[in-house]
């Protein structure tokens, strides 16, 4: 790529969608003394939804100690009114901020851990009765930073959990396996010290493959129900295609570069094939946008991955294709390779 055709990609997607200048790397340490896991919910306009989704935290069957921090964030309907309801419970805390988005009311959350394990609830899903003791005792036993338990999606409050299909096994993973779903997993709340979500762009689960998947040791998934996700027909991923904001998905990936920079992460043989997944995800998610943006797109990300090219090959035979457009500096077998990557994962690949 000539300098020339970078300066005026990047010219051209700030035109379309303007990168705003943030970090995740942030001067804070979290405290991890008084509960055994904080649950942080941030709540938006979920009037509905948010009685369902605070008690199925306040009604766990265990003896663990649990800090719920509930953050509304804004909310034009109800839901402050209903959050205040919960205020007097000891163990519960609400925060009510103008409208910072979804990573803003995380971020708040944050602020407020005081525990070991922090867990990440949606306020419009809710855990079943014994999710937390079970991640937990999961942690422990396996001295692992990381524990996901089954997440089960439905459509109405009333459908019943199945249970069909689960072994209830325990699979243990490196960092390099590792899923990026922030819900349904329990943290060990080192994770998060000095790393914070990206506030006011799309697609903030990001931070998982960048910022935090590098940095814990063991993680274990539960191949058992513990997560019920609400499908969500209105949510960022059903209705961000096309739009342009969609182009957050490639600024952040320039984001959290210079934020691995800054922890002193260093790229491995694993990160660059995660780097080759995320580029397959980012191609997904613009791919409804402009030939000229996705062009843009293709040439500011040779301009980072090409040199991480020369130092690493691929292991992954479904990386081939996307590695020749690469070398190539070639848009159409670039495309080829990212849809080849992504068809393999939706396939239930690695």
């Amino acid at each position: 790529m000539t300098p020339e055709q970078l300066e005026l990609s990047r010219m051209f997607l700030n035109h379309i969608n303007p990168k705003r200048d943030i970090s995740c790397v942030v001067d804070r340490v979290i405290k991890k003394d008084k509960y055994d896991v904080a649950v942080v919910i941030p709540c938006y306009n979920v009037e509905n939804y948010v009685e369902k989704a605070i008690r199925s935290v306040l009604e766990q069957d265990t003896t663990r100690n649990i800090q719920i921090i509930a953050v509304d964030d804004g909310s034009t309907d109800s839901t402050g009114n209903i959050l205040d309801g919960y205020g007097d419970n000891e163990n519960v805390i609400i925060v009510h901020q103008e409208n910072r988005g979804f990573s803003g009311a995380r971020n708040t959350g944050l602020m407020y851990v005081d525990a070991k394990y922090i867990f990440f609830l949606d306020s419009d899903d809710y855990i079943l009765p014994d999710c937390l003791e079970r991640l937990i005792e999961i942690a422990e036993e396996k001295h692992a930073d990381i524990v996901g338990g089954g997440i089960l999606r439905f459509d109405l409050d009333d459908d019943e959990p199945d249970y069909s299909g689960f072994t209830g096994k325990i699979q243990e993973l490196s960092s390099e396996t590792a899923e990026g779903f922030m819900c349904g997993k329990i943290f060990r709340s080192e994770l998060f010290d000095n790393v914070a979500f990206p506030e006011s762009y799309w697609f903030e689960d990001g931070i998982y493959a960048y910022l935090i998947a590098p940095r814990f040791k063991k993680s274990c998934i539960l191949d058992y129900p513990a997560y019920m996700y609400r499908r969500n027909y209105n949510g960022i991923s059903a209705t961000s295609q096309g739009k342009p904001k969609s182009i957050d998905a490639y600024w952040l990936r320039e984001i959290f570069l210079l934020d691995m920079e800054k922890l002193g992460i260093e790229c491995d043989q694993h990160m660059y094939e995660m780097h080759l997944s995320e580029m397959a995800l980012t191609y997904v998610r613009t791919n409804d946008l402009d030939i000229n943006v996705k062009t843009a797109i293709f040439y500011l990300t040779m301009e980072w991955i090409k040199p991480l090219h020369e130092r690493f090959t691929s292991t992954n035979k479904f990386h081939s294709v996307l590695e020749k457009g690469i070398e190539l500096e070639n848009f159409q077998t670039y495309c080829d390779g990212c849809a080849i990557i992504w068809n393999n994962k939706l396939n239930g690949g690695e």
